[in-house]
């Protein structure tokens, strides 16, 4: 079981070195010192936080969930036009991309099998057009 442990954290280490996880670490640096990403954030889940507090009342105040409704909807419209976190966003999707494909090869090896979902990793990658990066012989 150790050796399992070891090449877990080897994994982890090479995940930390990758271009994807510094492209992430690069982009949060970007995005948290950025006031206005930083003040629309703080907006968009202090009104989350309320509303799953609200919801979890007996009683509710309707007229406050429409507030924060709207306000959720204004902080998600807002946020998809800052772009440090578009680019924060497109980084982690990026990195969980790679973090996919690596969950992927792993079934492959050891079941041989892979959840063949429309645009899911077949295990082929002669038929892939994705550069995962997992070539699997």
């Amino acid at each position: 079981m150790n050796e399992v442990f070891k090449k877990t954290r080897e994994l982890a280490e090479a995940l930390l070195e990758s271009d994807e996880y510094k492209a992430v670490k690069a982009a949060e640096d970007k995005a948290f010192g950025n006031k206005e990403a930083a003040d629309t954030v703080g907006r968009y889940l202090e009104a989350k936080k309320r509303m799953e507090e609200i919801m979890s009342e007996n009683s509710k105040d309707w007229g406050e969930v429409q507030r924060l409704t709207d306000e959720i909807d204004k902080c998600t419209k807002d946020m998809a036009q800052i772009e440090d976190l578009v680019a924060l966003h497109a980084a982690r999707d990026r990195f969980s991309g790679l973090i996919n494909d690596i969950n992927k090869v792993l079934q492959l090896i050891i079941t041989g099998e892979v959840n063949e979902d429309e645009g899911e990793c077949t295990g082929s990658c002669s038929s892939c057009g994705k550069n995962c990066s997992a070539k699997v012989n």
